[in-house]
């Protein structure tokens, strides 16, 4: 038993640290992924330095060297769009723009080594001479080919060969590569002077990298700083400036930030977001209150939104939920929480990968991870809103019309808010997913083939591409975290099944959590199981199924109220029997009454949470309890009807109503539920 018991509260501290963990990483994404409080900062606004003097492109040509092929009227038009688009993001530097800064990144290997694009040759004018001082320019524009997704690269065949550097667009398509992306990556340095006809030197290089997910599309862009060691020469008689090598000094750090559109979307998920904040305040609130019990269930929108965080209540203080539950299983929440989410993907999602991208290989940084991990965190709320969608939508398909019946129904539930945090493991790796998907990729530059007419379809592009597969892992992980949940607690999940509370969480609404406040356990001549809990908790549970939930409005089996009836008969007829043997529980009428095994705790005053282990339900020592016999009799149903209205009831099919619960809520007693 003593073992038994550190087990269940082992399992419950692993459980709050997760919430803590989870609220940590919450409060991380509110905060530190803000792009309005990044914008607000304006550590970005420096990579502005090499544009701030241009008007046009035609500035920019004049004002930098660029190689043959490589200056931004040289380029295809898709690129000089792009560039183009990045000289207007600077130059307008108002609120249509986020400047984001991103941090500084070690620089250990080649992998973060973007220097070796200046080793150029490059034409100056007829005036330059030793002594000059000379601004380098690169521009590259092309469109990135991709191959196969994560799914295909995973089941399908790896024999494929690769294509070879400088095929065109028709050997490209041929071998299965389309169109995913446009670039434009664009370098510019500050002055360099030619003291000598050769020589090192160190030469910062800032980088204006263009992308776009489809043809015409405003572009985000990445922005970086890097000091690059360069060995040059100069030819004075042909006027070439040649850049033999560029290379990164291997422990200085490259700085990063990006560019992107501010869009309404934006703005309203950073509005909805702050009300989720407000909501889950209000939630948790309540949740520490004794709601009052309502005499009626027909409420109007407006009454229904006045009790979503403001319902009446009493001053006695309860523990009905936990934040996690509230923050995971209510629609209202989750909902919100998704359309946030969903609102923000596109600039997180391009925010993430860049960041991953750089992280990966410039050394451990605890705060960048811990970033990274709050903004794919942000998907646990898609993975409850999927489960939520996909449990309502078996219920209307099917034609159940009692609780319970629907199995499939019960499978779309957890046992804890445990297996709902192990969720996460398979979204930290979601960059990672999709960089595998498209892996197999090259770039078609513009010196290769002329790329006007060739269209990068927003379906196909780099990112969305990706969702399909995706989204079949994150199916595929729900349903193993689910079958692992329901297989190893098979014994904990049918006796869920035989009460009334737990089928109409796991039954007969869209929660996806099972874990209530009480004792679990069998009472005698009842085939169900019952579950002691507080007065108190059962009416905010109440109010937390009535407003936060949908309801399936299945009826209770009618076998349910004969059981009740027939265990009400049998009790009584115990209780009046006389007995031959000797007991310490005698009545006032001089007849001796057996004792009966009931399932409340020996400290009432405080149910603890219920783990609904199997040991719970089969082991004595958990069963027993201090309740009169007289109160194994007052066993009650939590039901609904057509419409989803909820009611308590006896065994005879009476109503509890507000005054009812009101006393036991004063004396803070107990209900018995079937």
């Amino acid at each position: 038993m003593l073992r038994k018991f550190r087990a269940i509260h082992g399992a419950k501290t692993v459980q709050f640290f997760l919430g803590i963990f989870c609220l940590l990483l919450l409060c991380i994404d509110i905060l530190a992924n803000n792009w309005e409080l990044i914008d607000y900062v304006g550590n970005a606004r420096r990579f502005m330095t090499p544009l701030l003097d241009a008007e046009t492109v035609d500035d920019i040509d004049a004002n930098f060297v660029f190689p043959t092929n490589m200056s931004p009227n040289n380029i295809s038009r898709v690129g000089r769009f792009m560039v183009d688009s990045t000289l207007t993001a600077v130059k307008m530097r108002d609120s249509s723009t986020y400047f984001l800064s991103m941090g500084n990144f070690l620089i250990q290997d080649a992998t973060n080594d973007i220097c070796g694009t200046l080793a150029k040759v490059y034409p100056v004018n007829a005036t330059t001479t030793i002594g000059s001082v000379v601004r380098l320019g690169v521009v590259i524009d092309g469109i990135t080919y991709i191959r196969g997704d994560t799914l295909s690269r995973v089941f399908g065949s790896t024999s494929t060969p690769a294509t070879t550097a400088g095929s065109n667009d028709s050997t490209l398509t041929a071998m299965g590569y389309i169109p995913g992306r446009v670039n434009a990556d664009m370098r510019l340095t500050p002055p360099l002077v030619l003291a000598n006809a050769s020589g090192v030197t160190m030469l910062p290089m800032y980088r204006f990298a263009a992308r776009a997910f489809c043809t015409g599309c405003t572009p985000i862009v990445e922005l970086g700083l890097d000091t690059c060691a360069i060995a040059y020469s100069f030819n004075d008689t042909t006027k070439h400036l040649t850049i033999h090598s560029s290379q990164a000094t291997y422990g200085q750090t490259h700085a990063l930030g990006m560019i992107f559109q501010r869009e309404w979307l934006t703005m309203f998920s950073l509005y909805v977001r702050f009300a989720c904040v407000v909501l889950v305040v209000g939630m948790h609130a309540v949740s520490q209150r004794t709601v009052q019990w309502p005499d009626t269930n027909t409420i109007t929108w407006r009454m229904w939104l006045v009790n979503l965080v403001s319902p009446a209540q009493y001053l006695q203080p309860c523990h009905a939920f936990d934040l996690s539950d509230i923050c995971f299983n209510s629609d209202v929440y989750v909902v919100l929480y998704v359309i946030a989410v969903l609102a923000d993907e596109n600039i997180a999602m391009l925010y993430s990968r860049v960041l991953n991208t750089w992280h990966e290989h410039s050394g451990a940084d605890i705060w960048i991870a811990l970033r990274l991990m709050a903004m794919n965190a942000r998907w646990l709320w898609l993975n409850c809103f999927i489960l939520k969608g996909l449990k309502w939508g078996i219920h209307f398909v099917s034609r159940t019309q009692y609780t319970g019946d629907n199995k499939i129904v019960g499978w779309c539930t957890f046992s804890s808010v445990s297996y709902i945090y192990l969720g996460m493991i398979l979204l930290f790796f979601r960059n990672d997913f999709i960089e595998y998907g498209n892996a197999d990729n090259v770039m078609l530059t513009s010196t290769t083939q002329n790329i006007d007419a060739i269209g990068v379809e927003l379906f196909s592009s780099w990112y969305v591409r990706a969702v399909p597969s995706f989204m079949c892992a994150i199916f595929v992980n729900l349903v193993v975290l689910l079958a692992l949940d329901h297989i190893l607690h098979w014994r904990w999940w049918a006796a869920l099944a035989k009460n009334s509370l737990g089928r109409q969480l796991a039954f007969n609404s869209t929660s996806i959590l099972a874990d209530v406040v009480g004792v679990w356990g069998d009472q005698l001549n009842y085939k169900g199981t019952v579950l002691t809990t507080k007065a108190r908790a059962l009416c905010t549970f109440r109010w937390f199924l009535a407003t936060h939930l949908i309801r399936f409005g299945l009826a209770e089996h009618p076998n349910v109220a004969r059981d009740m009836v027939a265990c009400r008969v049998a009790t009584n007829k115990v209780a009046v029997a006389p007995s031959k043997r000797k007991s310490s529980h005698e009545s006032s009428s001089g007849q001796r009454v057996p004792r009966i095994e009931n399932t409340s705790t020996k400290d009432t005053s405080a149910p603890r949470r219920s783990t609904l282990t199997d040991a719970m339900v089969t082991d004595p020592e958990t069963q027993r309890a201090n309740i009169p016999a007289s109160a194994s009799v007052d066993m009650l149903v939590f039901l609904q009807d057509r419409q989803g209205h909820l009611h308590l009831v006896d065994s005879d099919k009476r109503a509890i109503h507000g005054v009812n619960m009101e006393v036991k809520i004063l004396h803070n007693a107990t209900v018995t539920l079937g």
